[in-house]
This record gives C-alpha cells, sequence and structure tokens, in this order.
C-alpha cells in the first residue's frame, strides 16, 4: 500500500505523463501505471486521500473514454481529458480538494 505521500506523487508524476501521451496522440499509452496505482491506493484511509479516489475514477474514465472512441462521456471531448488531468495535478500538487466542478460532478464521490 502505498502512504498518502506516495499515492499523492505518483498520481501527479504519471497523470502528467497521460496528458503528454494524449496531446501526442499516442493514445495506447494512457494508463499503463493505472493498476499499478489502483492496486496501491489505500480505500478508506481517510478523508486526506478522497481526492486520490477522485483522480483514480477519472483516470480510469479516461481510458474506457479512449477504448470507446471517446463515446461515453458527452461532457468531454477527445481534446479535453489532458486539460482535465492536468487540473487533477495541479490540486493535488497544491495538496487541495479538486477544484473543477466537472470532475467533481462526474468522477466525485456519489452522495
Amino acid at each position: 500500500m502505498f502512504t498518502y505521500d506516495q499515492a499523492k506523487a505518483f498520481v501527479i508524476q504519471h497523470l502528467a505523463e497521460d496528458a503528454d501521451h494524449h496531446d501526442l496522440l499516442d493514445f495506447p499509452r494512457i494508463g499503463e501505471h493505472f493498476d499499478e496505482f489502483d492496486y496501491n491506493l489505500p480505500r478508506g484511509a481517510g478523508a486526506q486521500f478522497e481526492k486520490l479516489h477522485v483522480a483514480l475514477t477519472f483516470w480510469d474514465s479516461w481510458q474506457d473514454a479512449r477504448n470507446h472512441d471517446w463515446q461515453y462521456y458527452p461532457k468531454i471531448k477527445r481534446e479535453d481529458w489532458p486539460r482535465l488531468a492536468q487540473s487533477i495535478v495541479a490540486d493535488v500538487s497544491a495538496d487541495r480538494d479538486i477544484q473543477n466542478q466537472l470532475i467533481l460532478e462526474l468522477f466525485g464521490k456519489k452522495k
């Protein structure tokens, strides 16, 4: 299991890399490190990890969108995914809650 700091560093690095892969149209590389993050991200570890779980859900959905020709997320166009990933990276880097309302609406904790 990752500590909070390990999980934070991991998602910052790999979401940013995947944004770059997307911008280069290297779509198959998106999510190469997802399974490692999913496996090592603690569940039920408290509020501090909540933004990392939003990042996990977003990352999983990004791959799903890619796998289905960008069809099933009507509020997000293919070219929006890297910008949204960078938004998550910025929030996690600043150690603040996710700020983007679209990300929270689509990938945040359902109440």
